[in-house]
Formats: structure tokens, C-alpha cells, sequence
């Protein structure tokens, strides 16, 4: 019975014959396997960590009870990009560990959204927001639009990461603070990002995806280094101390 519920997480951990080449012969020379195995553990470890990246902007959203500081357009443009990867990574087949953080960040996003239209009084627009998300999402599941369409909207993600990064990078800059946008999230996004270029070159090899990570990563990092300069700005110490 063990062995059977272990069976699929095997092949899964270790394709191609890597569990015997590496577990059975200690073959550790083999570059290709050593390589498989280490991007399956990589992008599920990025996978079950993307379950939780974006709490603790959403803890500190709900203790101020206020989204200032966190662009919603630029929410919006990453809502829009991480349900286009979803569609896209599931219609080509790939494995669930190189886009399963995209799924995660989608509906810790989407609370996000409705949060800070919902604690601006907005209410009326953060209920209409979440039934367009849901007719959205039920179009996707049910692939009610064609591949060619998606590949088309996957090739513009990067332009999408690279316009919602850099509205929130200007808003930062503007203010010369951050406002409630949270640490932790950021640093983890750009970890993962970074993560995931190695995981897109070996479990897709798809250079949009690939592309993608890397604008994501050089973006997110320019976030997470704003954070640190204005970290004892007046607008952001105040805004932490819930002033």
C-alpha cells in the first residue's frame, strides 16, 4: 500500500531511470539526472513555499486595515499574467511543479486585490471584481479560448510583469516609500522568480516562461531593494506603526 502511494511521487522526483541511476548505481556523474532531480525538488519546494507568499502582504494589508502604498493596477496586471501562465502551462502539458506557484499566487493576488478595493470603500467594485475573476477563471478551466490565443497572451506576460512592476516601482518612488507593501512577499517573490529560471529551463524549456522569469526577477529585486532604502522613510515608519 505505501509502496503504491509512493510509486507516482517517485517518477515524479526522479524521471527518465534517475532513481536508479543515482539511488541504486550512485551514478552522481550523471549530469542529466543530477539536473532532472534537482529542478523537481526545487520547483516543488517553490510550489509548496507559494502557498504562503503572499500572507504576509495580506496580514498586513488586514491589520492596517488599508492597501495604501500597494498599486492595484499593478495587482491587476499580475492577476492577469500568473491566470495566463496557469492556462498556458496547463494546456502545453507541463508539469504541475514548474507552474503551480503561478496557480497559488493567483488566488493569494486576487485576495489582494479585493482587500485593498474593499478596506478603500470600495465594495461595490471589489464584489464586482470577484465575479468577473470567477467567470475568468471558469472560461480558462473549461479552455473556452483557444491555444493560439493564450500563446499569444503568454508571449505579452513579460510586458505585463514588466509594466505591473514598474507602476509599483514608479508609485515607490513618488512617495519615496513603500507603504504597506511587505517585506517577506517581496523577497520571496524575487527568490522564486530567480528559482524559477532554472526550473523553466529544465522542465520546459519554453523561452517565453523563461523570459518571463528573468524580467520578473530583475523587477522584483528593484522592489525588494526600494524597501530596504525607504524602510525609515516617515511615510513608511508611520504607516507601519499604523499612524
Amino acid at each position: 500500500m505505501t509502496i503504491g502511494w509512493l510509486a507516482p511521487l517517485i517518477t515524479f522526483l526522479f524521471p527518465e531511470n534517475c532513481f536508479e541511476e543515482l539511488l541504486i548505481h550512485y551514478n552522481f556523474f550523471s549530469t542529466l539526472c543530477v539536473r532532472l532531480v534537482f529542478s523537481r525538488f526545487l520547483g516543488l519546494g517553490i510550489v509548496t513555499l507559494s502557498a504562503l507568499v503572499k500572507v504576509p502582504q495580506i496580514v498586513k494589508i488586514w491589520n492596517a486595515r488599508s492597501g495604501v502604498g500597494v498599486s492595484v493596477f499593478s495587482q491587476v496586471l499580475e492577476l492577469i499574467g500568473t491566470m495566463t501562465m496557469v492556462a498556458y502551462s496547463s494546456a502545453k502539458g507541463f508539469h504541475f511543479s514548474a507552474w503551480g506557484d503561478a496557480l497559488f499566487l493567483t488566488l493569494q493576488t486576487t485576495v489582494v486585490i479585493f482587500m485593498i478595493l474593499w478596506f478603500a470603500g470600495d465594495r461595490n467594485l471589489a464584489a464586482l471584481f470577484l465575479l468577473i475573476f470567477a467567470a475568468m477563471s471558469s472560461l480558462l478551466q473549461m479552455r473556452f479560448f483557444p491555444l493560439s490565443w493564450i500563446s499569444k497572451l503568454q508571449a505579452s506576460n513579460t510586458l505585463l510583469f514588466l509594466l505591473a512592476r514598474g507602476l509599483q516601482a514608479a508609485s515607490n518612488y513618488k512617495r519615496k516609500s513603500t507603504g504597506q507593501l511587505s517585506a517577506v512577499t517581496c523577497f520571496l517573490l524575487f527568490g522564486g522568480c530567480l528559482a524559477r529560471i532554472f526550473t523553466s529551463v529544465q522542465e520546459t524549456g519554453d523561452t517565453l516562461m523563461i523570459i518571463q522569469f528573468v524580467i520578473a526577477s530583475i523587477m522584483n529585486f528593484i522592489i525588494f531593494a526600494q524597501i530596504i532604502v525607504y524602510w525609515n522613510s516617515s511615510d513608511t515608519t508611520r504607516l507601519r506603526k499604523g499612524i
